[in-house]
């Protein structure tokens, strides 16, 4: 056999094994959740540090029977609403007209008018462990503007007062019966 001037330190030349892929994909899962919850949290320290440095307003949303429905926290440029009434983000009267038509067409409105993207009007939705909003938050909201605040207000109180309607109403109106029965309303007949 020939000799080579290279040392024989004994250590294979073969490729090594890569780490079990699934043990990888749940470390890189783990990485992308970790970096997203950090982003959430500066997100929400930003929204506390321009809250908590201007003057800012509490606003009751109250039902037509006077409860509470939530209590708005009007700032500067930014508007924090905590719902008393729990509901999934998936409620159409929330994602459908709240969301969809009123928020995105603001936002819509300002990118139109010449705003950047950064500059125009953005929201927040905050959930809690169960998957009910606890708080959504609109920002760069021109709160001294009173037809914008008009339309926040106005449609704010009538998303919840639905959702609250809807779910007296159906806590009144649907008999739970026991495991194998089905569901039915008290106004239907049998």
């Amino acid at each position: 056999m020939s000799s080579r001037n290279t040392p024989n330190t004994g250590a294979s030349v073969l490729p090594q094994p890569s780490p079990a892929s699934g043990e990888e994909k749940i470390r890189t899962l783990i990485e992308k959740l970790q970096k997203e919850v950090r982003r959430m949290q500066y997100f929400l320290n930003e929204l506390e540090k321009e809250m908590s440095g201007k003057k800012s307003t509490v606003e009751i949303i109250k039902a037509k029977d006077g409860s509470e429905l939530a209590k708005m926290y009007v700032g500067e440029k930014i508007i924090s609403v905590v719902p008393s009434v729990q509901f999934n983000e998936n409620v159409p009267q929330f994602r459908n007209f709240l969301v969809k038509k009123i928020f995105r067409g603001l936002r819509s409105d300002d990118i139109a008018s010449g705003k950047k993207s950064s500059e125009a009007l953005y929201y927040k939705v905050v959930k809690g462990n169960d998957g009910n909003v606890t708080k959504f938050i609109i920002g760069n909201v021109d709160t001294s503007n009173e037809k914008i605040m008009k339309t926040l207000r106005s449609s704010i109180t009538w998303t919840l007062r639905r959702i609250k309607e809807r779910t007296v109403s159906n806590s009144k109106n649907t008999k739970v019966m026991t495991y194998g029965e089905k569901r039915f309303s008290n106004t239907q007949r049998s």
